[in-house]
């Protein structure tokens, strides 16, 4: 299986294809078709920083909701 690394990326942060797919620009679709060949240091890396500013989200999502449950 090609480019595991972005693989398991995606499963640890238990994000879905789409949602990093959709931080890209593209469609799921084309983001699986692109992920079944091994893809050079530079496009990875593109897709590893998706990946680190969807975790980045998620983390400032779970804070303001936090918020604003400790509010009510």
């Amino acid at each position: 299986m090609n480019n595991l690394d972005i693989r398991k990326a995606i499963e640890i942060n238990d994000f879905k294809y789409w949602q990093v797919a959709n931080k890209l620009g593209m469609t799921d679709g084309n983001f699986s078709r692109l992920l079944r060949v091994e893809l050079d240091e530079s496009n990875k890396n593109k897709i590893l920083k998706a990946i680190k500013e969807l975790k980045e989200e998620r983390i400032e999502w779970n804070k303001k909701k936090s918020y604003i449950r400790k509010k009510m």
